[in-house]
């Protein structure tokens, strides 16, 4: 009997996954879709992205009953819809990833300067963040792209940029909040620097990538 309970309980990836909500596992769970679909998007699309058919343009979706040439019909270039929809899931998640990378990086650092140095730094780094949080992003980047090009780096800057100023309000208080009750404070007293409080202690980075520093 010991033996059948034993072979009945669930395993340790189930514990974990059920330790978190349904909801939380469907967005991982799509997220991941998301990256695979990403990593291998020239093995599904049946045709390149900008690859033209003249011959066969404005075809029909094939789920209609007609020709099974493309599964979700073509454009008035002949191109198919179904491979440029997965090529744009690629393109999407790229700038999508790197572009929050790019704004989380410039909001932190922006947003520890702020609160580091205090006085004006403070009062300039925060009214550029108000100023940033009140510019309506499609105009904003239709403004950018307009003016310097299309680009995809061009896109992930702007994307990034779009939303540093999050960030910047979220390390500012962080670190306001470690400086106000006196935990960075007795770190310095212990003979940790300030990267080391900032990155280790209030960022929460692995210790081990940062032990160097001081």
């Amino acid at each position: 009997m010991a033996v059948l309970d034993t072979a009945r309980a669930p395993s340790r990836f189930t514990r974990r996954l059920a330790a978190f909500p349904p909801l939380v596992v469907l967005c991982a769970f799509w997220i991941a879709l998301i990256l695979i679909v990403s990593l291998i998007a020239p093995f599904l699309a049946p045709y390149g992205y900008a690859e033209q058919q003249p011959l066969l343009r404005l075809q029909p979706p094939s789920l209609l009953g007609f020709d099974t040439s493309f599964l979700l019909g073509s454009d008035h270039l002949g191109r198919d819809v179904l491979s440029r929809t997965i090529y744009a899931i690629r393109f999407s998640a790229l700038v999508a990833l790197l572009g929050t990378v790019v704004g989380a990086v410039l909001g932190v650092i922006a947003g520890m300067i702020a609160a580091r140095l205090r006085g004006w730094w403070e009062e300039t780094i925060m009214m550029i963040v108000d100023i940033q949080a009140s510019l309506p992003f499609l105009i904003f980047a239709i403004t950018i792209v307009g003016f310097f090009g299309k680009s995809l780096w061009l896109l992930i800057l702007v994307v990034g940029f779009a939303g540093w100023d999050r960030y910047a309000r979220l390390a500012r208080g962080l670190v306001l909040d470690a400086e106000t009750k006196g935990y960075a404070d007795a770190l310095r007293a212990l003979g940790a620097g300030t990267p080391r409080i900032y990155l280790l202690h209030i960022l929460g980075l692995p210790p081990e990538k940062w032990s160097s520093l001081k």
